[in-house]
């Protein structure tokens, strides 16, 4: 079953088990839709969320996001090779929003 029809918990994306090219690439844009995405290159625990000054992972799901960023890496190969698993939407959305905020 694709992630598309399950319910989408904030728990069960951040750690939805990964075993493909596609679960990666499906995992990414869900974290995109929870507005849970972030620069793979930061460690989880240091993002903060700009509406509130909070962080944007709690430590153990910041923990299991290193996990699972470490895993999606393995699936794809390297860790250049994981950016090109990140769905087109996630960098136009991030442009999108950053644009409306600006108006």
């Amino acid at each position: 079953m694709s992630s598309k029809n399950r319910p989408m918990t904030r728990q069960s994306v951040i750690s939805r088990k990964l075993h493909t090219h596609q679960c990666v690439s499906d995992w990414i844009s869900d974290l995109e839709t929870m507005g849970l995405f972030y620069h793979l290159d930061d460690a989880p625990e240091t993002i903060i969320t700009y509406r509130t000054g909070k962080r944007l992972f709690t430590d153990s799901e910041a923990q299991i996001m290193t996990d699972q960023v470490c895993e999606a890496e393995i699936i794809a190969g390297s860790h250049n090779k994981l950016w090109d698993l990140v769905p087109l939407d996630c960098y136009l959305g991030n442009v999108e929003s950053r644009s409306n905020t600006d108006e």
